[in-house]
């Protein structure tokens, strides 16, 4: 990476709730960013009126690009990978017009193994891991309301801060997405996917809000176990957690 890099120039493969959220605040900051999805009437209201952002942050619009073909693009700084994990590979194949030598790739997808999908494609030295707790809902074609206003982390898969992890968490915190550079991504990422192994699941299967699963002993109970078992796994995979 060049020591002058700066990342300016952003490509958000994948602009459901969450990606319009990331690239309409990346864009609100002054930042050049382009929305990338498949959904012609989501990508064709953009181009319309601007993406609409309801709840934090107030009602407005905001400009910035969409489109339907990553080659209308061109080449950028930051792809900012958040499509659905089954569609990664064919997502991120279709976009490589958007890699240069020096364009770093950002999974900021639920679960395991994204990024190594994506590193098939543009080599594991060009993509991060990320992981946020910002939650967005998708209300029609161009109108995504923002849940609230949360940490983001990034950083380099192989650990350790870098220059480039912390250049790009600096821009995007200053546009207004707070991000942290993260010294280990892989902990961070396996530590969400445990609290969603704890939770998600028993929440829907006693259709239970989070508050009151942990107020049942049994299903508290069968909650520690899935976690205890999750870190005995992410063990094995050489990422030592303390689940207590």
């Amino acid at each position: 990476m060049k020591s002058n890099w700066e990342p300016k120039k952003v490509a958000v493969l994948g602009a459901g709730a969450m990606g319009s959220l990331f690239g309409g605040l990346l864009a609100e900051g002054d930042l050049e960013v382009a929305l990338i999805d498949v959904w012609q009437d989501h990508i064709d209201e953009i181009k319309r009126k601007g993406l609409k952002i309801t709840g934090e942050g107030g009602d407005r619009y905001v400009n910035l690009d969409a489109s339907t073909d990553p080659v209308e693009i061109g080449e950028v700084d930051v792809v900012l990978v958040q499509t659905k994990s089954r569609h990664t590979e064919e997502a991120v194949q279709r976009a490589r017009s958007l890699f240069g030598d020096n364009t770093v790739a950002i999974s900021f997808q639920n679960g395991l193994g994204n990024e190594d999908v994506i590193a098939e494609t543009v080599g594991r030295d060009n993509v991060f891991g990320g992981v946020t707790a910002q939650g967005s809902v998708l209300i029609e074609p161009g109108v995504i309301r923002n849940a609230g206003n949360l940490l983001s982390h990034i950083g380099e898969l192989k650990g350790g801060i870098s220059d480039r992890v912390e250049r790009i968490a600096e821009v995007f915190t200053a546009a207004g997405l707070e991000t942290v550079a993260s010294k280990d991504i892989m902990k961070d990422i396996w530590k969400k996917l445990m609290a969603n192994i704890g939770i998600n699941a028993m929440s829907a299967l006693c259709n239970f809000r989070v508050g009151e699963i942990f107020d049942v002993p049994e299903t508290k109970e069968t909650i520690l176990e899935a976690v205890d078992e999750a870190a005995r796994v992410a063990e094995a995979a050489g990422v030592t957690i303390d689940a207590n």
